[in-house]
């Protein structure tokens, strides 16, 4: 049974509340692509979604609606979740891990609304998806001319944390270093894979209108063409790479077999070719990768079926990567990460599903069900559709979703035409919507061929870790598939419907009155830990005592620290909670002996990580106590054994603790001497941002 069998009855106006709803969450959760699930957009998102569930149950409790669908994936999506649990669980990190597991909860919620509302609605969802990928490659080049050349010239200044919030300047360093515009996104290979899946849809677009010799055929070609160029200033070589071979997998899939396996055997011989004859692991990019494949696959094999816990490899894949290799968070291969988190028992579904939706049977089925519609069969559009994203992209202005370092140095910005720069693009959302809604008879083609590039570039990254790619991933694959039904034309459809009502609006009331409140404590918690650290103390403090609301002169400055330490960690101890902002708040500490004891409780609580170790010794050093510092400090090589500034900071404990006694000189000695040979050792072995920086070799040789 498929999804037309049983056309809806429900008054026209709510299928065009649905067609709002439905555009709303693709072209909003495209534009909040960060990872804070604490935002207020975020929160919003899963608002508008949870209304959309409600009004599906109003219809199902009037008897408008009449089945529920499911299908296989779907299916596969929940058992996955399912499996993903105890690694949730059991994460370094339980807030985080929670917050993962609500985001993909709320994943879940809207696979099941797609399924319900998406059949008719087909040409929307896509035209939606380009609409949003149309504007994430316009900050892509807003970022290129005007962001990064401020960003840089703040970060050469030493001013990088007066412009992101304190725990935030390391990750914003790191990504100017890397070089490429990244949108709204974290970095620029989510942003790239994104503009990639939404670059095969504009090919699609612009291959179905020359058929027709429709009149904006010419036009059209814009619109590939400024994907392609937000893809170059993304400067990412997965996403090319995953183009490709999406496209060439499609294209041999509609061959004739005879041509297909030729082709299969053509191209399989030069792989291999390439493999033997091509040093690859002299490409960095693969070299750091396989790097972070050796080491999960040890990770793994050390419990295969359970895992070791979400972000497991966060905190312990640093102590199996090979010497050459450099250290992330992320495996960059979401199998891998899948089974290091949960084992095969999480894995498995993973890549049953990913099967499922790359299987070229299901690209067929595609082809035959819906691209022989024609412009005019298609369900009419309202104009006003082409408003949503029109108004959607101001909205996520107002809330700071496109605001802090995309539009805020884009020329006029502080003369307040930030947000005319976000009318711009809503204007330039809405006209590719409306464009795409007229002509999306062949859109569904280059929808399988985007959902390939998606499945192949979270093979080389951690995209399944964006919920927006994963939006993208339920809305391409709901495009192309056929739903099976449950029946609800029984007596009892009435009560299930008004309790799943009943539910809906309970979450959203939860969401609404606790989602701004959160989001506001977050971020009060970041701007207190960011005066704690300042260098400039005696500023700082003033600052921070006009924050806690105390009044000028009141109490001693330590007084004032003190509480903003307790205010910060009381904030940020609320869920979600965050750790680096907590083991920041503990590091602020001036007395050494404070800083010690609060580190400790800090242990206490979460993983123990390099920084937070090293700190601990530090601050063990600073009072004195040098054994103490260096075990410490040895516990922090053990979690990154290759970086090698840990180990010069190390001797510097050894030879601080030689002048302190005498007793044991020659045994110091000897550890010196050791830790002197291995650094010579490794050194040409090891990445070189794990090297000794110049900066420590003269603090050493001054000591």
């Amino acid at each position: 049974m498929t999804a037309l069998s049983k056309p809806s009855t429900a008054p026209l106006s709510l299928g065009h509340v649905h067609s709002g709803i439905l555009i709303s969450l693709i072209v909003w959760r495209v534009m909040i692509a960060t990872p804070d699930f604490s935002g207020v957009d975020h929160h919003l998102w899963h608002v508008l979604l949870l209304a959309g569930c409600a009004l599906l149950a109003w219809e199902w409790y009037r008897g408008w609606r009449q089945e529920v669908f499911y299908g296989p994936c779907g299916l596969v999506f929940v058992v996955l979740c399912l499996a993903l649990l105890p690694a949730w669980l059991r994460g370094a990190q339980p807030s985080s891990a929670m917050g993962f597991a609500l985001a993909y909860a709320g994943q879940l919620v809207f696979a099941g609304y797609c399924m319900q509302v998406i059949a008719p609605r087909v040409h929307l969802a896509l035209a939606a998806v380009l609409a949003a990928v149309t504007v994430q490659a316009g900050l892509a080049m807003g970022q290129y001319f005007w962001v990064l050349p401020e960003l840089l010239r703040q970060l050469e200044a030493g001013r990088l944390s007066d412009v992101v919030t304190h725990d935030a300047s390391h990750d914003m360093a790191e990504r100017l270093r890397n070089g490429g515009s990244y949108g709204s996104f974290t970095l620029a290979n989510g942003l790239a894979i994104v503009l990639a899946a939404g670059l095969a849809l504009a090919v699609s677009l612009c291959h179905n209108l020359w058929r027709q010799g429709h009149p904006a055929r010419w036009p059209s070609l814009l619109l590939p063409l400024w994907l392609t160029a937000g893809l170059i200033l993304a400067d990412t070589k997965g996403s090319w790479a995953a183009l490709a071979a999406a496209t060439l997998w499609v294209s041999l899939s509609l061959c004739r077999p005879r041509w297909r396996w030729t082709a299969i055997g053509v191209f399989g011989g030069a792989l291999i070719s390439l493999a033997l004859f091509v040093p690859l692991l002299e490409i960095p990019s693969i070299a750091v990768r396989v790097g972070y494949h050796l080491a999960a696959t040890q990770l793994w094999l050390e419990s295969p079926w359970w895992g070791h816990g979400w972000e497991a490899f966060a905190y312990q894949g640093a102590q199996h990567l090979p010497v050459w290799a450099e250290f992330a968070r992320r495996v960059h291969n979401e199998v891998l990460e899948s089974l290091v988190a949960g084992g095969l028992l999480a894995a498995l579904p993973l890549i049953a599903l990913m099967i499922m939706l790359a299987w070229p049977s299901r690209g067929q089925s595609l082809r035959h069900q819906a691209t022989e519609r024609t412009p005019a069969s298609q369900p009419h559009t309202p104009w006003w559709m082409a408003v949503v994203p029109l108004g959607l992209i101001p909205l996520g202005v107002a809330l700071g979703t496109l605001q802090s370092d995309n539009l805020a140095y884009w020329p006029g910005a502080a003369q307040g035409m930030m947000l005319l720069w976000g009318l711009l693009w809503g204007a330039c959302a809405g006209m590719v919507f409306w464009l795409a809604t007229r002509c999306t008879s062949s859109l569904p083609k280059g929808s399988w061929v985007a959902v390939l590039v998606l499945l192949l570039g979270s093979l080389i990254d951690f995209h399944l870790h964006e919920m927006a790619v994963v939006t993208l991933l339920i809305v391409l694959s709901c495009c192309h598939s056929s739903f099976a039904s449950i029946d609800l034309s029984t007596p009892r459809r009435q009560h299930l419907a008004a309790g799943s009502m009943l539910t809906m609006v309970i979450l959203a009331s939860f969401l609404v009155q606790n989602g701004q409140q959160r989001s506001e404590e977050l971020a009060h918690a970041q701007r207190i830990v960011s005066l704690l650290t300042s260098d400039h103390q005696d500023e700082a403090t003033a600052q921070l005592q006009t924050l806690l609301g105390a009044p000028d002169g009141a109490a001693d400055p330590q007084t004032v620290r003190q509480q903003g330490r307790a205010v910060a960690s009381h904030l940020a101890g609320r869920f979600p909670a965050h750790e680096a902002l907590l083991a920041a708040a503990a590091s602020s500490h001036r007395d050494p002996h404070a800083r010690i004891r609060a580190l400790e409780d800090h242990l206490q609580r979460f993983t123990p990580r390099t920084g937070v170790l090293s700190d601990l010794a530090a601050s063990h050093a600073q009072a004195g106590a040098w054994e103490a510092a260096i075990h410490h400090q040895q516990q922090a090589i053990a979690l990154n054994p290759w970086f090698l500034p840990l180990r010069q900071q190390l001797i510097s404990y050894y030879r601080a603790a030689q002048h302190s006694r005498s007793s044991d000189h020659e045994a110091l000695a000897a550890a010196i001497a050791q830790e002197e040979a291995r650094i010579r050792e490794l050194t040409p072995q090891v990445f070189s941002r794990n090297r000794i920086r110049p900066s420590a070799v003269q603090q050493e040789s001054t000591q």
